[in-house]
């Protein structure tokens, strides 16, 4: 019902966007798919809370076999909950173009396939294993072997920090069983009471229910992402209706493999030929499952077979494959649990089983207190980084790039400042392909472009386009960068969470995906800019720091002399303190430049650069940057730009309004004016105006709709709401601003719209559907204003006809 009502509702948006024409049909196509959608949740709703309030079901459900299932399964529990909340996206459209991107490679299709079989076999084995098996209770560990791993943790962490958080940990047990009565030195003898009975469990059932919840869950969001998709394909056979049929085919899947596997009571008991038949099938296929768990993770921690395993199964076989070693895990830990005495110490809290669960959990917090470095620290080469430009400098490499003194040439020369907004893989392959598009070529004395800010995935774009303007978006970003990075989060900094080994992190290895594709964005940021170095537009991208809250700013120019200070964490300074020398009231507030601080004695490459500005966790984890000279008191921990302001267009802004005198001192000597005060010295009269224009890149099919009158705020739910309805309006106000300082005239805003069907996700990977969708929007966008040209005369027609 909720999918039907789904389909209708975006068949309409299609309608009403323009595709297919419009009419009062399809407003009320529209009305009824939406009502009907939200109507169909109302119920599902409505009835899970009648189920709830009946104490019968309760009592007959949720306090028998239900709850018994959830303490012995605990691990099935956890990663079934696990897999679903990955499968819906946890507030990302991600999860989704991921699922449509496994009909992309015949290779990827069948990991996938594999990957959730599996698990949907590891999950029926695992039952088996944990609750099918019954031991007797062993004796508990002994106190001074805990004491001995206490110690031995203690001392490997001085080399691995993390290891410390372990030795808290246990030597919390030790203590404890000391309080209990049993030190170190005396055995532990628990009283014969001290177990209790576990309770029975209708083993064949609980396995066959886990079995095949893997393959139903995923099979379902298969469906609901490839529904719109196929019905608003132009294709029979294209791969969204091809992968709605494969999820339809799949949704029937559990009842073959449970047909295959045939469970029985039997399996219970070993001296039945039955029994021991099931037996030995459970056995082979939990021991296929760990042997399959340790060649993924050796697969998926190594750097040398990484990338080629992860790129090719793609991300949900990734994910998948690590749960399915979890699980393995998990269970053989829970089984320990179940069958060894706990040591005194935990007895002494009534506790008949040892909670491995909270321990980790202890372990990983406390891990995480004791390790105040951290392993995320950003890569940096070993040259150092040029001088940063001043304004007036830029501005006369980029005059003499344009051959604004030419003799005899007249005719206008636009002076071009972009922002690119953020929004990961999406934003850096729009921005690339508006960029490309627009500019394509950047030789001669037609170079435009001044400086290029940007934001997360649109400083990525504009570090490609500089870095090889003549590669074409989809042949650098249509790869898969996120199964990679996600496999080197599970498989290594995961555990490295727990041990503390250095080594490289998952934004290194992202960055190495990104350079795989581009080699040119190995090359270091700042020697672009390097003297005597071909005029190359300027590269402004934009970070936050987490510190301070402060806008960073990794660029080869000098831009935040107005809040200089001795402490390079800081950015805040009062606007009535004396002004630094050098400074000017026009310099960017706010902001830390890591290159005069942090960046100058060690260059970064290009993907580095790009990926201090788009550094968003958890997938991407804050880098760590210590000041020059070593200065561990100093340091700052950099995340997405997004965090302080999303456009880009703050720094653009900042930018000009340091920029605009010059240009002013320029323009006066081309009409033949003395220099004024505080213009710098020409070598030679120029000949053509300069004209900034500014161009705006947005890429999140941002609506523009305005709040709808209702009733009066909540007070109870007020602070709530103030926060989420002022999200972006820093954004709004930064644009507002920037295109007041230009003019309506000289503001050009390039943006994709919001569809139905496939949308590009905020992440980083793109499906084939995602990028002929930007690739259509663009196409769109600069049907008839191909040039950027036509775009500037476009948008002064624009303005002469709204006065």
């Amino acid at each position: 019902m909720i999918l039907v009502a789904e389909v209708a509702e975006s068949v309409a948006f299609l309608m009403i966007t323009g595709r297919a024409g419009s009419s009062q049909f399809t407003g009320w196509l529209l009305g009824i798919g939406t009502l009907a959608k939200w109507l169909a949740l109302a119920v599902l709703v409505l009835l899970a809370a009648a189920l709830a309030f009946q104490a019968q079901v309760i009592r007959k459900h949720v306090n028998g076999q239900t709850m018994t299932a959830v303490k012995q399964l605990r691990w099935q529990v956890g990663i079934a909950l696990v897999l679903t909340a990955l499968l819906t996206g946890v507030s990302t459209d991600q999860i989704q173009d991921a699922l449509l991107a496994i009909a992309d490679s015949p290779a990827r299709a069948v990991s996938s396939g594999v990957a959730v079989v599996l698990l949907s076999l590891t999950m029926w084995a695992s039952v088996h294993r944990a609750a099918g098996t019954e031991r007797e209770k062993s004796d508990p560990i002994r106190p001074w072997v805990i004491l001995s791993a206490c110690v031995l943790a203690g001392i490997a962490g001085i080399w691995w920090r993390n290891l410390w958080g372990l030795a808290i940990v246990l030597a919390a047990l030790v203590a404890l069983s000391w309080l209990a009565g049993v030190p170190p030195w005396r055995s532990d003898n628990p009283d014969s009471d001290s177990s209790t009975a576990r309770q029975k469990l209708d083993v064949t059932v609980w396995a066959a229910r886990f079995a095949v919840f893997p393959c139903v869950v995923t099979a379902l969001f298969i469906i609901r992402s490839s529904a719109v998709p196929a019905v608003l394909a132009k294709e029979l056979l294209s791969r969204p209706v091809v992968l709605f049929a494969v999820g339809l085919g799949a949704a029937f899947l559990p009842i073959v493999l449970l047909s295959l596997l045939r469970p029985s009571a039997a399996a219970r008991r070993d001296d039945t030929p039955s029994g021991t038949d099931d037996r030995r099938r459970i056995n082979w296929a939990y021991g296929f499952a760990a042997v399959t768990g340790v060649i993924t993770f050796v697969l998926c921690g190594v750097p040398a077979t990484m990338f080629g395993f992860a790129v090719t199964v793609g991300p949900i076989a990734v994910v998948t494959f690590f749960l399915v070693a979890v699980l393995v895990f998990g269970t053989e830990l829970e089984r320990w649990a179940d069958h060894a005495t706990p040591i005194a110490g935990l007895r002494g809290f009534r506790l008949h089983r040892t909670p491995v669960f909270f321990l980790l959990l202890a372990w990983f917090l406390l891990a995480s207190v004791v390790d105040g470095r951290g392993h995320h620290t950003v890569r940096r080469a070993e040259v150092d980084a040029p001088p940063s430009l001043t304004v007036a400098e830029a501005l006369a490499s980029w005059s003499q790039a344009n051959c604004t003194a030419e003799p005899g040439r007249e005719d206008p020369a636009n002076l071009v400042i972009v922002a690119a907004s953020g929004g990961g893989i999406r934003a850096a392959y729009w921005t690339e392909g508006v960029l490309r598009s627009l500019f394509p070529d950047q030789t001669g004395c037609d170079r435009p472009v001044f400086a290029a800010s940007g934001v997360s995935g649109g400083s990525l774009g504009i570090m490609s386009w500089l870095s090889k303007p003549e590669e074409k978006a989809e042949q650098v970003f249509d790869q898969d960068h996120l199964s990679a990075t996600v496999a080197w989060l599970l498989h290594v900094d995961l555990p490295r969470s727990f041990l503390g080994f250095g080594g490289l992190d998952r934004a290194a290895v992202l960055e190495m995906s990104w350079e795989r594709e581009q080699r040119a964005l190995e090359q270091p940021f700042y020697a672009h800019w390097a003297p005597g170095a071909e005029w190359m537009p300027l590269a402004l991208l934009n970070g936050t720091s987490v510190e301070s809250g402060c806008r960073t700013l990794v660029a080869p120019l000098a831009l935040s002399g107005y809040d200089r200070s001795g402490n390079p964490m800081a950015c805040k300074g009062r606007p009535d303190d004396p002004p630094i020398a050098g400074s000017s009231s026009a310099d960017a507030p706010a902001l830390i430049d890591l290159g005069q601080h942090y960046l100058r004695c060690g260059d970064v490459n290009g993907s580095t650069a790009a990926l201090l500005s788009a550094r968003f966790p958890y997938i991407t984890p804050a880098g760590r940057l210590t000041s020059c000279g070593n200065d561990e008191e100093h340091h700052v921990h950099v995340v997405d730009g997004g965090y302080v302001e999303a456009s880009a267009s703050l720094t653009a802004h900042d930018l000009y309004l340091t920029l605009r005198p010059f240009i002013e001192c320029h323009n006066a000597a081309v009409a033949g004016a003395s220099p004024g005060e505080g213009c710098p010295v020409l070598s030679q009269r120029p000949t053509r105006r300069i004209v900034p224009t500014m161009l705006q890149i947005d890429n999140g099919y941002d609506s523009v709709a305005t709040p709808e009158a209702g009733d009066r705020p909540r007070e109870l739910l007020v602070p709530l709401e103030g926060v989420r309805a002022t999200a972006g309006i820093g954004d709004s106000a930064a644009r507002q601003r920037t295109y007041d300082a230009f003019g309506c005239e000289s503001y050009v805003r390039i943006a994709n719209v919001p569809s139905p069907g496939v949308q590009a996700p905020l992440g980083w990977t793109l499906s084939k559907d995602a990028q002929a969708d930007l690739d259509d929007q663009l196409k769109a966008v600069l049907k008839g204003r191909a040039t950027f040209e036509e775009q500037v005369r476009h948008a002064r027609e624009r303005c002469t006809a709204s006065r």
